[in-house]
């Protein structure tokens, strides 16, 4: 019997595993991961810039349109567009995703969800990565179709698309686990482009971005972690920069990237919350903009990012159970300024409240039921135990007092918590649910 040598597996998130019947598709030459210790981020919140719906709690997706103006899609179900001058946010499209109706939808089609990334087409349509999906999205109307799905719309292999960009001549490509495909524009058919055996050199791992440099060629970053070109013909591999490849701080966690004018790469990091510079020819990484507690607004957990025309950086960022928000970085000092941010007003704002009553609405529709007033329909123990769960999560970082987040969610939207049968109240000494008379 043949005996397998233990050995330890770096994998993502910055965990070590002892395999001893074979390690995850993680290429062997991969970094060790860089152990960090960050500093407590202040709770300290920017004032406001630009009018229009807030971004709630949610993660953001970043392009620039050919006049300036930044799409920006929200992770759940909708996508904004944020004027660069003043900051002002208006929606473009959304549907709301859980069979509830809704006064605040614009344009027609299919609902989006569990969005990704985006990018924009030769046409200037939004295109939506969301896993098994990619939808496009009209930029003047709002309505949306779906371009490609994993399995039946589009032929080709199955796809969970992470990262997207476009090619050029129009071509799609989406970074989709450990493979990059090419998806056509017209019908959603996808080829396998690099990976799964097509393409020679490094092994791809966990895909977290893609980006189409001038010259065709593409980029990608993964969780190995590294920053790897793609060519578009072959499929061949090659490291740009990792740790035995070009010089400086190294990659912790990196994510999307884009370039600048000259063609140097710039990276968000969310684990290291760093922006980084990479030279395309020497590999060489160099911090732009890094977590300072001493500086506000504080770049915590980047998420995305885009680079302007005048070559200052947009970068999409939120600290779990923030508000998200967009900062301007300027490309050689690194200093940071508010891009983009909007306070949710729980009263009046239902699509901040959305966040919280995303797990009612679910908890409506499993049940399939619908009480007398037309409202959502969910038992007292169901709906009071979802309720403390819910605002163990978000009420206190939002609103930081019980009462005013629960008074300020039945005052956005009464029917979810009203129902012909019952009325749920404030727990007690532990989940407790009163019953209506």
């Amino acid at each position: 019997m043949t005996s397998i040598e233990p050995r330890v597996c770096w994998l993502p998130m910055m965990l070590s595993v002892l395999c001893v019947t074979g390690c995850p598709d993680v290429p062997m030459d991969s970094c060790q991961p860089v152990l960090l210790d960050l500093p407590d981020i202040p709770d300290v919140a920017p004032s406001p810039v630009g009018v229009g719906l807030a971004f709630g709690v949610t993660d953001l997706s970043l392009a620039i349109e050919a006049g300036g103006h930044v799409v920006a899609a929200k992770s759940r179900d909708m996508v904004l567009r944020i004027d660069p001058a003043s900051g002002e946010r208006s929606v473009v499209s959304h549907a709301f995703s859980n069979g509830v109706e809704r006064t605040d939808v614009v344009g027609e089609g299919e609902h989006l969800s569990g969005i990704e990334d985006i990018a924009l087409d030769l046409d200037g349509n939004v295109l939506v990565a969301s896993g098994a999906v990619v939808y496009r999205v009209d930029p003047v109307t709002g309505d949306r179709s779906i371009l490609a799905a994993s399995p039946d719309i589009g032929s080709g292999p199955s796809f969970a698309a992470h990262a997207i960009a476009v090619e050029a001549n129009g071509q799609i490509v989406v970074a989709s686990s450990r493979l990059v495909l090419r998806m056509d524009p017209t019908t959603g058919d996808r080829v396998v482009l690099s990976g799964g055996g097509v393409g020679e050199g490094r092994s791809l791992s966990d895909l977290n971005g893609i980006a189409v440099r001038q010259d065709g060629g593409l980029v990608v970053t993964d969780a190995s972690p590294a920053l790897i070109h793609i060519d578009p013909i072959t499929g061949d591999r090659t490291v740009l920069s990792d740790c035995n490849t070009g010089s400086g701080p190294d990659l912790v966690h990196p994510g999307a990237l884009a370039f600048e004018q000259d063609g140097s790469i710039v990276i968000v990091d969310e684990n290291r919350m760093a922006i980084f510079r990479v030279d395309p020819v020497s590999g060489n990484r160099d911090i732009v903009s890094e977590l300072d507690i001493s500086e506000s607004p504080f770049l915590y957990e980047p998420r995305d990012i885009a680079v302007q025309q005048d070559g200052s950086l947009l970068v999409s960022t939120h600290k779990a159970g923030k508000e998200a928000l967009v900062l301007r970085v300027d490309p050689v000092t690194g200093d940071r300024t508010v891009f983009s941010y909007g306070v949710c007003e729980l009263q009046t704002d239902l699509e901040c409240t959305n966040q919280l009553e995303q797990e009612f609405y679910e908890i409506s529709a499993d049940r399939g039921e619908l009480c007398g007033n037309g409202g959502p329909c969910i038992s007292c123990q169901e709906g009071a135990a979802q309720l403390q769960m819910t605002f163990a999560f978000f009420g206190s970082e939002l609103l930081g007092s019980y009462d005013e987040w629960l008074t300020s969610l039945i005052d956005a939207n009464a029917k979810l918590l009203e129902t012909g049968d019952c009325l749920l109240s404030a727990p007690v000494d532990g989940v407790q649910a009163g019953d209506g008379e």
